[in-house]
């Protein structure tokens, strides 16, 4: 990802000379106590599944830890839908914690955001769900088992007769993560037979302490982040096993809400 090289404080939005240093090393009136410029812009690419209309919502701060935490081994940096632009990062979804990751946000979002009948206890699914290409079919087996039968993989016999709820992009920088859905909504005038009316949710996850939960969300308009292509996963596997070092995600934190960042 690029930097723009402008500041972006609400107290000071006077371009600067260059990015990221300069962005990094900026001192204006809001962060003039030391703190590094949290809202300074990322570009985002208006590619399948990507926010468009010029969207800036990244904070530099998380710039700042993606280019510290690519530079550590051990630290996962990873862009979903890959970014040739960006060697660093793996293009690869299969690479713990992002299976995890995905079926905890697929999870908070169905329950702020459930189908029409409601999300379901499990006893028979109520929704399917898309996933970026490449997921293997043992980590969707795993995001399956972990939604505890209320979702089930977008397959041919079911694209057409259930709520899908797509995962459209995913960013995982070190201990922080942002993940891009789009999801039906119902309550939107659908016209039995036409294309379902999708809404698209930014969140923010953050690891803290050994355990991952829902830090912000952001909702989005009709058409804001597109939806992307369905990936149909037809071959069958046992759930993947948890990774040893990952450990179990904490409650989501009831605090989370609509929010620009």
């Amino acid at each position: 990802m690029k930097i723009l090289s402008q500041c972006t404080c609400p107290s000071d939005a006077r371009a600067v000379a260059s990015a990221p240093r300069a962005v990094k090393n900026r001192r204006c009136g809001w962060c003039s106590a030391g703190r590094l410029n949290e809202r300074a812009a990322m570009i985002r690419y208006a590619s399948s599944g990507r926010r468009i209309g010029g969207g800036l919502a990244l904070a530099a701060g998380m710039a700042w830890a993606a280019f510290v935490a690519g530079s550590l081994p051990g630290c996962l940096h990873s862009n979903l839908p890959g970014e040739t632009e960006n060697p660093v990062a793996s293009v690869d979804p299969n690479i713990h914690p992002v299976p995890r990751l995905m079926a905890m946000s697929i999870e908070y979002v169905v329950n702020r955001y459930p189908p029409s009948g409601g999300p379901g206890d499990g006893s028979s699914p109520t929704f399917a769900f898309n996933l970026p290409e490449g997921m293997r079919p043992g980590n969707v087996a795993l995001i399956e088992s972990m939604l505890g039968g209320r979702g089930v993989r977008v397959l041919p016999e079911n694209a057409s007769t259930m709520p899908i709820y797509h995962v459209a992009t995913m960013w995982v920088r070190g201990h922080r993560a942002e993940l891009e859905m789009v999801f039906p909504v119902p309550s939107m005038g659908i016209v039995p037979g036409a294309d379902p009316v999708y809404r698209g949710i930014s969140l923010e996850l953050e690891n803290n302490l050994g355990s991952w939960r829902v830090k912000r969300q952001q909702l989005w308009n009709v058409g804001t982040i597109q939806v992307p292509p369905i990936r149909f996963v037809t071959g069958w596997e046992a759930p993947a096993q948890d990774h040893p070092e990952m450990p179990q995600e904490a409650p989501v934190d009831g605090s989370a809400s609509d929010t620009n960042w």
